[in-house]
């Protein structure tokens, strides 16, 4: 999956892969408010690979909010930080899987997809 890869490809401190992890963050939230490829994102990870990108940039992301920062360089908001998209990403997956009738898996990021 592209958005997975990128995610994985992109998970280092720096301000331009924390762009990269809120948009694609966003991105999956809203492919989740829709129903739209629920069975995919949880199949391939995504979430999972999503909240270990937010622990590698909690640092770089304290340093901005310490700094009085409000935007990225990429004009990319701080708030909401990227923790708490991805455990907002990872809550509404489980809500959409109970509603329709999925089997919720949680599996480490880096377990290999079946």
């Amino acid at each position: 999956m592209r958005l997975k890869k990128m995610v994985e490809d992109n998970m280092y401190a720096t301000p331009a892969c924390l762009a990269i992890q809120k948009l694609t963050c966003e991105l999956v939230i809203e492919f989740i408010k829709h129903d739209r490829n629920v069975e995919m994102i949880d199949r391939h990870n995504i979430i999972a690979t999503l909240l270990e990108a937010s622990e590698v940039m909690d640092c770089v992301e304290s340093n901005m909010l310490f700094a009085g920062v409000d935007r990225d360089c990429y004009g990319v908001p701080l708030k909401p930080l990227s923790s708490v998209l991805a455990k907002n990403a990872e809550d509404l997956l489980a809500q959409r899987k109970q509603a329709l009738g999925i089997t919720i898996n949680i599996v480490p990021a880096s377990a290999p997809i079946p």
